[in-house]
């Protein structure tokens, strides 16, 4: 017999996992590449995680079919594309969307002052691709204990914070083409 987080770890280790192709980078992982952390030797391994960091994930796939199942006048899962230069782009698929807006949802152990930064890139990325002025991130605390928390954040496009991202997601993928 399996223990509760057991099976919550069995069933986290079948599910359909996104595939990195060469050029193909997700929105959700370029701060992974501006900071370092994500290198082009790892590209490919595929990410481990643990009974408990599986359980946040699947946590927030929860929360995630919650909000999108309450917010039916937004549309949900609207993917978008960018080409930064032949064979070199970045995807992604937006939790919500609507009125030329995108939304960000994040479950999080505390409510962040600020957002974090790595989140206002994947932002960036998806106000690049729609084509969007603003996009709005919320935070929801994991924990109800208090009640239902959230925060949301305008993020607005940063011309900067742009061209860092091109150029390190450029840099990367020429990189991983020499490997």
């Amino acid at each position: 017999m399996y223990s509760l987080e057991q099976k919550i770890y069995a069933n986290f280790l079948k599910r359909p996992k996104k595939e990195r192709k060469p050029g193909i980078f997700w929105a959700s992982e370029v701060a992974d590449i501006v900071s370092g952390r994500l290198l082009p030797k790892d590209f490919f391994k595929e990410r481990k995680f643990d009974i408990r960091g599986a359980i946040a994930v699947s946590i927030g796939s929860l929360f995630d079919g919650f909000i999108k199942s309450v917010c039916g006048e937004y549309e949900a899962d609207k993917s978008f594309e960018i080409e930064l230069e032949e064979g070199c782009r970045i995807v992604g698929k937006l939790d919500l969307f609507k009125d030329g807006v995108p939304y960000e949802i994040k479950t999080a152990k505390f409510i962040p002052a600020k957002p974090y930064e790595n989140h206002k890139m994947q932002c960036e990325c998806y106000m690049r691709g729609m084509k969007a002025e603003k996009c709005w991130i919320t935070y929801i605390l994991k924990d109800f204990r208090n009640g239902f928390i959230s925060k949301s954040y305008i993020i607005l496009p940063d011309d900067k914070r742009w061209e860092l991202i091109k150029q390190m997601v450029v840099e990367f993928h020429n990189k991983l083409k020499q490997l």
